[in-house]
């Protein structure tokens, strides 16, 4: 007796409509497109019973005339595409027979709908996938579906259905993803009777984020757009200080589709390199390219992407979004800088902070207020006029011109932490990590032409052999670095001069440190560049101000000065943040002046 056999049309469809319409949210999702493609400006959608019971979309487009009303409940029914090579060129979204036809497959449907060429309208009910009644009916131009009694025909897809209040979440952000893509129409979700959802068009899609968005950060949200490789980035992000505890704000779009990849995904992750660990930004992404580098068909909700490049689609994004974050803080820290210039009366002020108990914190804080030269005894650690030059004349007023000031230092704290009021609010800028940057960026500004300040008594250095043959590989990369060593005998090299900035290094600290990254470097790492930016990093790190050194007032100056000009400068080097800014919003918050 045969084992196969071909199943009934009415299984075989709803077992394809499983693959479309995996949840409420699915249903939701297909309509919606449908609902865009047909150049809707309005579009409402309603659900019942977290979209069980029901899920209406209600738009303004151009509807359907009676044969078309008709053909798109039917399988393999489409506007979009003629032929198979029509899917690689795609610049819409829905294919309402596909969408159709499957929910017809698995719950009670009714259609209605009229175009603009139509006195009347029509309206179809359809019940088991068959078509129960055809009537005309008054209606405005546009479409209106219902799909009633989801998954009626396979209840056991219903039981898998989450709680209402799960399926309801999904909607939800499917809602806010499919309108952040789409500004110029206006959207409304209504849940169970009640409108939860009400956005108004909008004329660009960063009046959209922030409509949207703003409510899930604390901070506005920085506007970024970006063009380069074909590829096109626009959207709005919030700064690495605003965070979300999981990546549902993180909303990507490809050619207005949203989408799901795991790389764009890093690929935004990589820029923000100083949120903390399981932290995620707020984004709106939207990337723009050439349909025929794309395939939106590699998933049946069409919910995945894949790139014929997609590293190089990847870099133009994590370059974007730090770009953006760069600008932003560029912004922070504007050139006009205006130190406090307190009363002559006054003196450094400096208090403890301690519990109203009497026992004192384990560690106490100092924090100093500063005049015109806040403190006058020597550095702690090395000459800090040398490691921090000040490029001005210091013998005069530091700032001349007359203007409203965009950061005003306040001072040191702990010795560690230059403090300053911002247009933000309080700015705290980790003084080493900001020094870091700033000449890591001059040694690669000057690759060769690094100030170099000869040692008075050379530095004799002994090596194992197989670390000394190493070095001398590498010799020519510490010259271009100012850092001249050659050859003294058996697995010796003598170091003759260092840069002006590392003068008070340890020759032998870099070169161990050298040898050490040498051992670690990837086997495939280009290992010049590896090299270099490794080197350029620790000697930024050993010549870079310490927590610990006391700053002048004009030296916090000069530092905010060097770093505003400093490419890169959100984080040090080896990735630590450079600055933090708790906004006035925050500060009103934690003392309860706004709720």
């Amino acid at each position: 007796m045969p084992k196969i056999h071909k199943l009934s049309r009415e299984e075989a469809q709803k077992i394809a409509a499983g693959e479309v319409v995996e949840r409420p949210a699915s249903v939701v999702k297909e309509l919606v497109e449908n609902s865009i493609d047909a150049d809707a400006t309005s579009i409402t959608v309603t659900i019942e019973d977290g979209g069980k019971k029901l899920i209406a979309c209600h738009d303004d487009g151009c509807g359907m005339d009676p044969i078309d009303a008709r053909l798109c409940l039917e399988e393999h029914a489409t506007s979009k595409i003629q032929k198979l090579d029509d899917l690689f060129a795609l610049h819409t979204f829905g294919f309402r027979g596909e969408a159709l036809s499957s929910l017809v497959a698995v719950s009670d449907l009714i259609l209605t709908t009229k175009d603009a060429y139509h006195a009347e309208g029509l309206r179809l009910t359809v019940q088991n996938s068959t078509l129960v009644q055809k009537e005309v009916v008054a209606n405005k131009t546009g479409t209106l579906i219902e799909v009633k009694n989801l998954f009626k025909t396979v209840p056991v897809r219903l039981k898998f259905l989450k709680k209402n209040d799960t399926e309801q979440r999904h909607i939800a952000q499917l809602f806010d993803a499919l309108f952040l893509a789409h500004p110029g129409i206006h959207a409304k979700l209504i849940v169970d009777g009640t409108i939860t959802k009400n956005y108004p068009a909008t004329k660009t899609l960063q009046q959209r984020a922030e409509q949207i968005l703003m409510h899930k950060a604390h901070n506005p949200l920085i506007t970024l757009a970006y063009t380069n490789k074909g590829v096109a980035i626009e959207g709005a992000i919030s700064n690495h200080q605003t965070y979300r505890f999981d990546k549902s704000a993180i909303y990507l779009f490809v050619n207005r589709r949203w989408v799901k990849n795991i790389g764009l995904t890093r690929a935004v992750l990589r820029a923000y390199t100083v949120l903390p660990k399981d932290k995620y930004p707020i984004v709106s992404l939207h990337i723009t390219l050439d349909p025929a580098v794309i395939d939106v068909n590699i998933h049946p909700r069409k919910e995945e992407v894949a790139f014929a490049d997609s590293f190089a689609v990847e870099h133009v994004i994590t370059t974007a979004i730090k770009e953006a974050l760069e600008k932003e803080l560029s912004a922070t820290l504007a050139p006009a800088i205006s130190p406090i210039i307190a009363p002559q009366s006054w003196k450094p002020v400096a208090f403890t902070v301690a519990h109203d108990h009497a026992e004192t914190w384990p560690n106490k804080t100092t924090f100093s207020m500063p005049t015109q030269k806040i403190h006058t005894q020597p550095l702690t650690s090395h000459d800090l006029a040398t490691q921090l030059p000040l490029h001005s004349d210091v013998s005069q007023p530091a700032l001349t011109e007359k203007k409203e000031p965009s950061i005003t230092i306040l001072g040191q704290l702990d010795a560690t932490y230059i403090i300053a009021q911002t247009q933000e609010g309080l700015t705290i800028i980790d003084q080493h990590a900001a020094h870091e940057r700033i000449l890591y960026e001059q040694f690669a500004a000057r690759f060769g032409t690094i100030d170099t300040v000869q040692l008075l008594f050379p530095e004799i250095i002994h090596l194992a052999a197989a670390d000394y043959e190493l070095i001398i590989r590498y010799q020519e990369l510490l010259a271009h670095h100012g850092m001249l060593a050659d050859p003294f005998g058996a697995q010796q090299i003598r170091v003759t001069a260092l840069p002006v900035f590392a003068k008070h290094i340890s020759a032998q600290e870099i070169i161990n440190s050298l040898v050490a990254t040498i051992h670690e470097m990837p086997p495939k790492a280009d290992a010049h560049q590896f090299l270099t930016n490794a080197l350029r990093a620790q000697m930024a790190c050993k010549a870079a101000v310490k927590a610990g050194d006391v700053l002048t007032t004009l030296q916090m100056e000069q530092l905010l000065r060097d770093l505003h000009k400093a490419p890169h400068k959100l984080t040090c080097p080896h990735g630590r943040p450079t600055y933090w800014t708790i906004t006035i919003a925050e500060l009103e918050k934690k003392f309860q002046r706004t709720v």
